[in-house]
């Protein structure tokens, strides 16, 4: 694998030779070289400036650089690609793949590529740096023979791990130098922001919980689609989980005891092993909408898809997730207003050639109705189609039955369909406004009701799945995957009277300021200062409530039973004994209330 480090970009002739190539129009050529030759550079130093004419190269940051450079190290890539070389580029950086079995046969193949690739520069006035460029083997056996590989008479470098694109990889794709690397990145980072926050001080919770998941977890989630399986093993994930827990005490404030699911569920953050993987299913199921790609073909993932089980793999491309403007069309489109149907100033023309269709969706599912000639069509649809979809397949479904009607068989997709009955004979689309008393309309949409209440039987989905329905979809599927880990989690007895993993706290509490959310936590999980967690650290030895003076003071004892304090319990909580049930039912602002009302210092 060579890596490009040294970033020089095209010459001025080199460019201009690959945009007549391109067949760009010359006078477009022209202009552009008219600025590259034109430019000058300045620099100074007080009240001393030096200006200097710039002959070759493009600036840097420009807008025109990257396309420059694209057109020129386009012709190396086709070059190698002609002589059965694997090359690819991004930006400035090329990587030369060689595969083989044979360490010669590898050791000869790789030289060839390099002597071609540098005779090439050497052609449009380029170099490389030799000792910026960078060999790695991916092999799995244990004894490699490779012959010296050279460069312009340098011998480049073998490594076991190199770093490009941003992501490190290791000679055996083992990640675990990638992992540490970024979680060493993401923890420095956040140490940066620790110095803008302390326990009782410092940035507000939901600006703390912004920098975490808008600037740290990005560092830790980039590229998380080629290694994302390696948080399925214990220790990666528990690496990972260190940078999480660290963001969860920063952004509360919380006690080092608190553990760290407790403040994840309360602040509705998901573990990141269950984040990085709904990241990844999400990118993988998108890609197949964006590239329809066959139902079923995301080949590289099946592991990814059995873990998230009950994503539906059949989410081929599909035209009803494109919402395209009816322009340049056949048929006519009219919308009347209200107030038009209201004064009967609509003429729908002859009865025998109005059709209405309609879609509806339900909790229970959805469905299309069409009411026509002779015709009433009630048609499930299942539960995963959006009202847009039911729209247009109402309108689909009637254009084949107009069809039937009008006695001509022709096949239609449903981007043409209106077009091609609009050929054939005149055709107009009419909005018509729902509970006006149009009969024709009331029928239909009572046949769409009806469709949505009856069972789907079938493959589902019925239609393709639209890039929002698949977001919720897998962050459904994660939060029943946290909840499930949350129910499996030895320990928080405490924590799980109070808090669930449902999200229902997490507003709230980002609202709070330091002190409020640090009082929160502690109230919730129990890990703060009560006089039995104080005892258990080995920090006090008295571990009777504060208030009655007789039972052990915790949490659940403050919060659901002290006598000494129902009158404020009953004020702020609504009873003088409030079971967790109630507690979890409970406000945050009344929960605090309550504890400034008791003078409780946690």
């Amino acid at each position: 694998m060579g890596d490009w480090i040294n970033r020089v970009k095209g010459g001025v002739k080199g460019g201009e030779e690959a945009a007549h190539r391109k067949h760009i129009d010359p006078h477009v050529v022209d202009w552009i070289m008219a600025m590259l030759r034109s430019r000058t550079v300045e620099t100074g130093s007080g009240c001393h400036q030096v200006a200097a004419r710039v002959t070759q190269g493009c600036p840097q940051g420009g807008v025109l650089s990257p396309l420059r450079w694209s057109l020129v190290v386009d012709e190396l890539l086709v070059e190698l690609s002609d002589h059965g070389m694997t090359a690819g580029g991004y930006a400035d950086d090329l990587a030369i793949m060689v595969r083989g079995k044979y360490d010669d046969v590898l050791s000869s193949c790789l030289q060839a590529s390099l002597n071609r690739t540098w005779n090439w520069c050497q052609k449009v006035g380029l170099t490389i740096n030799p000792s910026k460029s960078t060999i790695i083997p991916f092999r799995r056996r244990r004894n490699l023979n490779l012959n010296p590989i050279t460069l312009n008479g340098c011998v480049i470098e073998f490594k076991k791990e190199v770093k490009y694109l941003g992501l490190l990889l290791d000679s055996k794709l083992t990640w675990n130098a990638h992992i540490q690397y970024i979680c060493q990145k993401a923890t420095k980072t956040l140490w940066i922001c620790k110095k803008m926050v302390g326990r009782m001080w410092g940035l507000k919770p939901h600006i703390s919980a912004w920098i975490y998941t808008s600037v740290v977890k990005p560092i830790i989630t980039y590229g998380c689609l080629v290694w994302w399986n390696k948080t399925t093993q214990v220790t990666a994930s528990k690496q990972l989980q260190k940078v999480q827990r660290l963001a969860c005490l920063t952004v509360t404030g919380a006690f080092k005891t608190c553990p760290t699911m407790a403040i994840e569920a309360l602040l509705g953050w998901e573990p990141l092993c269950i984040n990085i993987t709904r990241i990844t299913a999400q990118q993988v199921l998108t890609a197949s909408l964006e590239k329809a790609l066959k139902p079923g073909n995301l080949t590289g993932h099946p592991s990814l898809l059995k873990r998230f089980s009950d994503t539906p793999i059949e989410v081929g491309h599909h035209e009803l997730t494109k919402k395209e403007p009816l322009l340049n069309n056949s048929f006519e489109v009219e919308i009347p207003t209200r107030e038009d149907w209201a004064q009967n100033h609509v003429n729908l023309g002859d009865q025998e050639s109005i059709w209405f269709t309609d879609g509806s969706k339900t909790e229970s599912g959805c469905g299309l109705g069409i009411y026509g000639p002779n015709t009433r069509i009630s048609l499930p649809l299942g539960p995963d189609t959006s009202v847009f979809q039911t729209e247009i397949m109402a309108v689909t479904h009637c254009v084949t039955e107009c069809r039937k009607y009008l006695a001509t068989n022709t096949r239609l997709n449903h981007n043409t369909a209106l077009n091609g009955l609009a050929d054939s004979s005149p055709v107009t689309l009419i909005w018509v406004p729902g509970h006006t008393n149009i009969e024709g309309n009331n029928i239909c949409d009572s046949l769409a009701k009806e469709a949505a209440r009856t069972p789907f039987t079938g493959l589902l989905p019925i239609g393709s799945l639209t890039k929002n329905q698949v977001r919720e979809m897998l962050k459904t599927k994660a939060d029943s995957e946290f909840r499930r880990l949350w129910l499996r989690k030895d320990g928080l007895r405490k924590a799980k009277m109070f808090i669930a993993p449902d999200g229902k706290w997490s507003k709230q509490a980002l609202s709070l300021n330091k002190n409020q959310l640090r009082t929160l936590v502690a109230l919730l999980t129990g890990h703060g200062a009560f006089n039995s967690h104080v005892h258990r650290l080995g920090l006090s030895d008295n571990v009777n409530c504060r208030y009655c003076k007789q039972e052990t003071e915790d949490n659940i004892h403050i919060l659901c039973s002290c006598p000494a304090i129902q009158d404020k319990r009953r004020r702020f909580l609504g009873r003088d004994t409030c079971p967790p049930s109630s507690i979890k039912q409970s406000k945050v602002v009344a929960i605090l209330a309550f504890a400034r009302s008791i003078e409780l210092e946690l």
